[in-house]
This record gives structure tokens, C-alpha cells and sequence, in this order.
């Protein structure tokens, strides 16, 4: 971004690299919090999923006595889905959406900085008798 103040000279120019770069940044952090909350609602639905497969070979298994296990697993699949959505995934995607702005903010301050420091530097100095009139 400084390239584009040096190169332009100008902070518009600045501004608009801030704010391009700024896009890409959050497309980005919103594509990966995307996928975790995708992840998030879908891990309860593939934990019942696991559960239904388990109870569809119930009778398979309760031919051979094994009804506790098919049981276990039901229930062991659907625990696991519910603990990945709430406790993996949703964290993981929250995570990442208040590390990006927490970022953005944090670029924020630093552009605000830049340009004031810019604008200060930019100023023409006053002039020397109007510095001993204010004093006095």
C-alpha cells in the first residue's frame, strides 16, 4: 500500500489500494469462517446419518446378540456430530470472523496514522514571524 502513496503521491491513491486489499482480505476470512459454520451444521446431520446406518444393521446384529453394540454406536455417532458442530467447527468459524476484524481494525489504526503523519509532513511550514507572534 505504500507503493501506491509513493508511486501516485496522492492519499486517495492510498485509500483505494487500502480498500481493494481490504476486499480481498474479508472475501477470504468469510470464505474460511464460511466453511467452518457449513461444517457446524452439517456435523449433527452426519452424526444421525452414522446413527441410522448403525440402527439399519440392528437387525443384522440382533440376530447375533449384539444389540448393545449397534446401539453404542448410534448413540457414540450422534454424540460425536453434536460435539464437532459445537465445540470444533462453530468455535473454529467464530474464531476466525473476530480475528478478521480485529485485524481490520487494527489496519485501520495504522492507515489513520499513516495519513495523518502524511498530511503533517505535506503541511508547508509556517512562516517564521508568524511563529513569534503566536508565542507572544
Amino acid at each position: 500500500m505504500a507503493d501506491a502513496l509513493i508511486r501516485r503521491r496522492s492519499l486517495a491513491a492510498l485509500h483505494e489500494e487500502h480498500e481493494r486489499h481490504r476486499a480481498a482480505r474479508l472475501a477470504r476470512a468469510q470464505s474460511a469462517a464460511g466453511v467452518f459454520d457449513q461444517a457446524a451444521e452439517l456435523a449433527p446431520v452426519l452424526g444421525l446419518a452414522g446413527t441410522l446406518l448403525s440402527l439399519g444393521g440392528l437387525s443384522v446384529q440382533a440376530a447375533g446378540g449384539d444389540t448393545a453394540g449397534a446401539i453404542g454406536t448410534a448413540v457414540t455417532t450422534t454424540l460425536y456430530g453434536l460435539l464437532l458442530a459445537n465445540f470444533v467447527f462453530a468455535p473454529l468459524g467464530a474464531a476466525i470472523a473476530r480475528r478478521s476484524r480485529a485485524e481490520e481494525a487494527a489496519r485501520q489504526t495504522l492507515l489513520d496514522w499513516l495519513e495523518g503523519a502524511v498530511r503533517e509532513a505535506c503541511q508547508p511550514p509556517a512562516p517564521a514571524g508568524a511563529a513569534r507572534s503566536e508565542a507572544a
